[in-house]
């Protein structure tokens, strides 16, 4: 099986002294000095950019460099197809997975129980396949729960727009009652006022006649 992560240093950026160094069979002597290189230029810096990613390409390989606090620095060589994500990912693994409290006070150096705590995360690591495998099981669960998610704010914004309509329709059924109120009133009145000048032309009538009839 390839090992795509061939090298990886973890050291103290203040004092430049290597707190532990993980190698594979494929890497030759001019590779680790030109890790070593690297590592002393970059400790020797009067400015040390925590969190800055750094990326150097070499002859079929890449060299991938972090800084974090308080002065831990992670420096990998890989093959140049590794994903340049999940090496950055291996630096905070190991950063966050406590390994580096095994170093030993007095030598400065990993213990033998960090090493090998190491050297099981850095294997898991190796098989690129099988971890981007992984990850793209993850960004699906993700991206179904994205969805999921989505459906059920619009179904949301659907029942929000459902009771803004319900409100809408309440209130223009009270304007048309209200209306229909109104006209009912004011058609009562009207026929009212035809009944008075009916009445009122019929005794207007009868009057005349009897006017009339007496003369």
């Amino acid at each position: 099986m390839s090992e795509p992560i061939k090298y990886l240093l973890i050291g103290n950026v203040d004092n430049s002294k290597i707190i532990t160094e993980f190698t594979t069979s494929s890497v030759d002597d001019k590779s680790k000095k030109e890790s070593g290189l690297i590592f002393s230029k970059i400790c020797k810096k009067n400015t040390k950019n925590f969190e800055e990613r750094i990326k150097i390409s070499a002859k079929d390989s890449f060299y991938y460099i972090i800084i974090k606090t308080p002065n831990i620095i992670f420096l990998s060589q890989t093959d140049s197809n590794y994903a340049e994500r999940l090496i950055f990912q291996l630096f905070d693994e190991i950063y966050g997975n406590n390994i580096l409290q095994n170093i030993n006070e007095e030598t400065g150096e990993l213990n033998v129980q960090g090493r090998t705590v190491l050297k099981e995360l850095i294997n898991k690591y190796q098989d690129n396949n099988k971890i981007q495998s992984i990850q793209n099981e993850v960004n699906e669960i993700q991206n179904d729960m994205k969805k999921n998610i989505n459906h059920m704010v619009e179904g949301l914004e659907d029942v929000e727009s459902l009771q803004q309509k319900s409100e809408e329709l309440k209130e223009t059924t009270k304007d048309y009652k209200k209306n229909a109120h109104n006209l009912e009133v004011l058609t009562f009145w009207q026929h009212f006022k035809l009944w008075i000048i009916l009445i009122g032309i019929i005794l207007l009538i009868i009057i005349v006649i009897v006017i009339a009839f007496s003369n």
